[in-house]
């Protein structure tokens, strides 16, 4: 990066690394001359004719007659893109402070998840959401690879800073949301509990989190946790019933406390604060906190995807369903919320076909998933159900003349979820032909597509060997070399080499495993389907995913 800027002439200085993004970010600012300041990472871009589109407005005012930027406030929230995946819809938004004058008193604060907006706020400054189409593309979360390493620095970075200011309930929130992040559960909720507490004035949370910052009172965000030593509490569907459902009832947390300020994070404490509840299996916490946030954000959809998704996981398909129509009744959340993409569209409708096969509904089902396929032609998990469904219901060659009559496939990814279709619906020939007519580029790259599915024809045939060196050649850190490589560990289990690597050419067939390893695997794969599924590479069409006897992936 910083040859790269040398090149084009800018003047890079450096600074030396105190554990504190902010006294970076700071030292910048220092430099800048400009009267407007864009922060922009490393990992971030604006979209093509953004750039121009900021100067015009920042230069020229707004359109429609609003307010100039140059008139209108002190400092403006960008719409960011965090894309998390590979596909184009794989993202969430949200608003940052990232465009705002160039002044003495505006400065960063935070270690990490650093902020320019409390500054700007302090000073008497305004802050407004930018009247114009202009966001931030950032790509950092596409990188798996340094993820790790990233979280570590930020949750040592965010203890940092709530040891210095145990009171700062920001500090809490961003905490929580890098535990839940990292999978810690149960500190997220406490910092995310913790946050909420600060919020609306609880001075049980102390200075530094003591015994009493674990107890939930009357001020506790749920509103009500459902009691861990309780008969059941925790069993799926315990301490749930109809009721809960915001859409058959007032919800029974519409009068409790809520904090009296809104900081413009609350909406997603809310969210995150109900995941964390969802996953650590209290069900009841999770529903009632969502109803009481629907009621103060109506506008976020993303709260009644998850109520929709709590439904689904306790069995309970018609609330689910219930949720999932409110979902596309609402649409995309509004921006000023942190979304993810699709829950107002094509996840809503996915996930609503589910509910409905489940319900026993196949016809409606197909409608949902075919909403979802048409919504988002390059989401791949609703046009697996969709040929599935369709060919239980009107059989094989119906679901084959339908794939070939309403969709065409021109790009690299879309073809490659066909010839994923085909493999499940048994149409081999099919697929094999649709690999023969591949065009060239794409993404993923159509020379590794077609590699990957050369080695899944390899495996056909029953050259394991072969199979695996071609899936093994796939490098990579994309789905597909992911997916390659879990193959190719698959094929080396099912050897008779066992996990070692197989030196000599040769096919393998089921008369050729022996080891006990193997012994226990080869019981679960009857088809080149179950291996795929086995890999953990493939989704298993109806039923549970097949698994060996440790409980973990074959």
């Amino acid at each position: 990066t910083v040859e790269i800027a040398r090149r084009f002439g800018a003047q890079v200085v450096c600074v030396p690394w105190r554990e504190d993004f902010s006294l970076v970010r700071n030292r910048s600012l220092d430099l800048a001359g400009g009267k407007w300041i864009l922060c922009l990472d490393a990992d971030e871009d604006l979209r093509s004719g953004d750039a121009d589109e900021l100067r015009r407005l920042i230069g020229t005012g707004c359109p429609s007659g609003e307010e100039g930027a140059e008139e209108g406030a002190d400092g403006y929230l960008l719409s960011i893109f965090n894309y998390y995946g590979e596909r184009s819809d794989e993202y969430s938004t949200d608003l940052a402070c990232r465009l705002f004058r160039n002044r003495p008193e505006y400065r960063f604060t935070g270690r990490v998840h650093e902020q320019v907006a409390p500054s700007i706020l302090g000073a008497g400054g305004r802050i407004l959401v930018f009247p114009g189409p202009v966001a931030i593309l950032h790509q950092g979360y596409r990188n798996r690879g340094g993820s790790r390493d990233r979280s570590r620095r930020n949750l040592r970075l965010l203890r940092l800073d709530v040891r210095d200011h145990p009171r700062d309930p920001y500090l809490h929130y961003a905490l929580g949301v890098e535990c839940l992040g990292s999978g810690r559960l149960v500190r997220a909720r406490r910092e995310l509990e913790r946050s909420w507490r600060i919020l609306i004035g609880d001075r049980e949370t102390g200075s530094g989190g003591g015994s009493g910052s674990n107890r939930m009172g009357s001020s506790d965000p749920g509103l009500r946790k459902s009691g861990a030593n309780e008969p059941g509490a925790n069993e799926p569907g315990a301490n749930v019933t109809r009721e809960n459902n915001p859409g058959a009832s007032k919800p029974e947390n519409s009068g409790k406390v809520w904090p009296s300020h809104d900081p413009g994070y609350l909406s997603d404490l809310c969210l995150k604060l109900a995941c964390c509840r969802q996953g650590l299996g209290d069900w009841r916490g999770a529903l009632e906190l969502l109803a009481g946030a629907q009621e103060r954000y109506p506008g976020f959809t993303d709260l009644v995807f998850t109520e929709g998704m709590i439904w689904e996981e306790l069995g309970r398909y018609e609330q689910a369903a219930g949720s999932y129509e409110r979902c596309l009744s609402l649409g995309e959340a509004f921006p000023a919320y942190s979304s993810t993409c699709g829950v107002g569209s094509f996840q809503a409708s996915y996930a609503l076909g589910r509910c409905l096969e489940k319900t026993g509904r196949p016809e409606e089902a197909l409608r949902a998933y075919a909403l979802a396929v048409i919504e988002n032609p390059g989401y791949p998990a609703p046009l697996h159900d969709l040929a599935r469904l369709m060919a239980q219901t009107n059989g094989r060659e119906t679901a084959l003349s339908f794939l070939r009559e309403r969709f065409t496939f021109r790009t690299s990814a879309a073809l490659s979820v066909l010839l994923e279709v085909l493999f499940h619906l048994g149409a081999r020939a099919e697929a094999w032909e649709v690999l023969a007519v591949l065009p060239e580029g794409g993404v993923p790259p159509v020379s590794r597509v077609s590699s990957f599915w050369e080695g899944m024809r390899r495996y056909s045939d029953g050259d394991l060997v072969e199979a695996g060196r071609v899936w093994a050649s796939l490098s990579g850190q994309d789905g597909l070399g992911r997916r390659a490589r879990a193959c190719a560990r698959a094929v080396r289990a099912l050897s008779s080499e066992g996990t070692r690597e197989m030196k000599s050419p040769r096919r393998v067939t089921n008369s050729t495993i022996n080891s006990p390893l193997t012994g226990k695997i080869r019981a679960l794969v009857r088809t080149a389907e179950d291996f795929l599924i086995l890999a953990g590479v493939m989704r298993p069409w109806g039923g549970e995913p097949i698994r060996s006897t440790g409980g973990k992936p074959g």
